[in-house]
């Protein structure tokens, strides 16, 4: 069952952003921020968490892999799911 934490609503919501920009009910992440009243810099850090490689999401979800919302919006997110494994994984231990 999924933890009802700060790092599991955002994952949903940037998954949510970004069924919304592939449906093309919004062009960009800065109408999307506008509609949210959220600041750009913030909504685009965010939707990046969309782009977490699925098994990640899952170990987070579990409780398998502890990482904090700020700790992944902080850093740099890696686009391969490879270097988003090496980086949470041996970041957890």
């Amino acid at each position: 069952m999924a933890q009802d934490t700060p790092l599991m609503r955002a994952l949903g919501l940037a998954h949510h952003w970004q069924r919304l920009l592939d449906e093309g009910r919004f062009s960009s992440m800065t109408e999307i921020a506008a509609a949210e009243g959220i600041d750009l810099g913030q909504a685009s850090k965010m939707s990046r968490l969309a782009q977490l490689a699925p098994d990640l999401i899952e170990g987070i979800a579990l409780g398998r892999i502890e990482v904090g919302v700020s700790q992944l919006l902080r850093g740099k997110l890696l686009a391969s799911w490879l270097a988003q494994r090496e980086a949470l994984v041996a970041g957890s231990r």
